[in-house]
């Protein structure tokens, strides 16, 4: 049978499976498993291994690159100076001074980017009290 399963992370597909297989007292396998998408991203803005080779190399468009904000969504964003981004590329803290933008989320999460928009980090910002803890640093 062919099976579409819409599910949260941490459901076992090849157990769904098996589990069926057994309730139809026959047995089963995955004979093939495809993910059409995960979370906000779906197999309609794929690329595939040669659209990679062929921006690598120069002569593709680059469609599937995506900006920090839209990958990450539900986080929000930061925009931090010159004197800010290199603070962070040393290990250390930003100030308040540095801040060009802020659009705050839900969450205490951010993505922080360099004033060109460069994603620079992710960090759990509590701006009440101006803490920051790094969660990853990418310069």
């Amino acid at each position: 049978i062919d099976i579409s399963v819409d599910c949260s992370k941490g459901t076992y597909i090849r157990s769904l499976a098996r589990d069926i297989g057994e309730r139809l007292g026959t047995g089963a396998c995955l004979s093939e498993l495809r993910r059409t998408g995960s979370g906000s991203f779906g197999i309609d803005r794929a690329a595939t291994a040669g659209d990679v080779r062929k921006f690598v190399e120069g002569g593709g468009d680059g469609f599937f690159i995506i900006k920090p904000e839209d990958a990450l969504p539900s986080m929000g964003r930061v925009v931090i100076n010159g004197t800010g981004a290199a603070r962070v590329a040393h290990g250390a803290f930003f100030d308040r001074e540095s801040v060009l933008e802020l659009e705050k989320k839900d969450e205490n999460v951010f993505i922080v980017q360099d004033e060109s928009k460069n994603l620079i980090a992710i960090a759990e910002i509590d701006i009440e009290i101006w803490q920051i803890k790094y969660h990853s640093v990418f310069i």
